[in-house]
């Protein structure tokens, strides 16, 4: 009875004597019997496929000297498994949804991109996530052409600044990708996506109007939202660190307040607090106070000694919460503005 063995690769791949008479096995799991050639050549396919979740293209074997009927005789022998045409995957290698996006981004050419929901998995774009049932989209240039089973392949508009690299496999830019997927995101979805993008410095508004600009309209792009949305932000909101930060900086410019100073430094006896925002002439600073970030004993100890540091210096602070309205927030604003000093 033939065993299957785990090699040095974590994959399970069949020897090709049973492992209690082979004892001459290398530790590769290629039979001392093959000629040096071939043996190079099973080690040149177990690292690749190690470095590619477990798979290699057929035009990889061509170039690391494997012919048809080699490739044909080690499917017959289970030691290739075709996972779409022209993408084969060794077995052993630990399944996974990665693993299938990879293929579909292999077999559908040197120009496919992971796009859609699945660029909205590879970005961390809520709802997507990196699992099963979360459908494979690849996106390939107007030109191209692909037909694969269980993919959804499109054809669209794909200029080089719209693609990136993540974890290996092509993606398209968190920009584009919330473009294209605008539409399938709800309104609160497609906001928080944007300042999440924003605040972990992955897009920018101008490269959001950019995309915006170069597209035309499609299904699943629902522009009309999403530049409804960048119209409220302005450039302060791109050096926020929080999304509740930025609800509160395009509330002050959606009611035509002159801009505050995001993320301000304010040197106290030595020490340097940081606020949101602040409008230095007033010393006038504001701060969206969330719960998770000062729940601890030693962050409550620490926020009340910089305030009290802030407030000797001749400072006011004021402090929003997620149930400060914008009229509170805009009337609170207004009204020490007003009642301050310039410094």
């Amino acid at each position: 009875m033939m065993t299957v063995t785990p090699d040095r690769y974590g994959l399970r791949t069949p020897p090709r004597f049973p492992a209690e008479l082979d004892h001459r096995r290398t530790e590769a799991g290629v039979s001392p019997s093959l000629t040096p050639t071939t043996r190079e050549r099973e080690l040149t396919l177990f690292e690749r496929a190690r470095r590619q979740r477990g798979l290699v293209t057929a035009q990889q074997l061509r170039a690391d000297g494997w012919t048809p009927q080699q490739v044909h005789r080690y499917h017959r022998q289970g030691r290739l498994r075709v996972v779409h045409p022209g993408v084969w995957a060794v077995p052993g290698a630990p399944a996974s949804w990665d693993q299938d996006l990879a293929a579909a981004i292999f077999a559908a050419g040197d120009a496919a991109t992971a796009s859609h929901r699945s660029a909205m998995a590879l970005q961390t774009i809520e709802p997507a996530v990196r699992a099963a049932p979360n459908p494979i989209e690849v996106s390939l240039p107007a030109d191209g052409d692909a037909e694969l089973h269980g993919v959804r392949v499109h054809r669209v508009i794909l200029p080089a600044h719209h693609v990136t690299e993540i974890d290996g496999l092509r993606c398209t830019t968190y920009a584009r990708t919330l473009v294209d997927c605008a539409r399938r995101l709800g309104p609160t979805q497609l906001e928080r996506a944007l300042d999440h993008g924003l605040v972990t410095n992955r897009t920018s508004l101008a490269e959001l109007h950019g995309v915006i600009d170069a597209l035309p309209p499609a299904p699943g792009r629902r522009r009309a939202g999403l530049r409804r949305l960048l119209d409220q932000r302005v450039a302060e909101c791109e050096a926020a660190e929080s999304s509740p930060e930025i609800h509160v900086l395009a509330t002050i410019a959606a009611a035509g307040l002159p801009m505050p100073v995001a993320q301000y430094w304010v040197s106290v006896d030595g020490e340097d607090f940081r606020l949101d925002a602040a409008y230095p002439e007033f010393h006038l600073g504001i701060e969206y106070q969330g719960w998770d970030p000062h729940r601890t004993r030693s962050a409550f100890d620490a926020d009340h000694r910089r305030n009290r540091l802030l407030t000797i210096a001749g400072w006011s602070i004021l402090y929003f919460t997620s149930k400060s309205t914008p009229a509170e927030i805009i009337d609170n604003i207004t009204r020490v503005r007003a009642t301050s000093r310039r410094a």
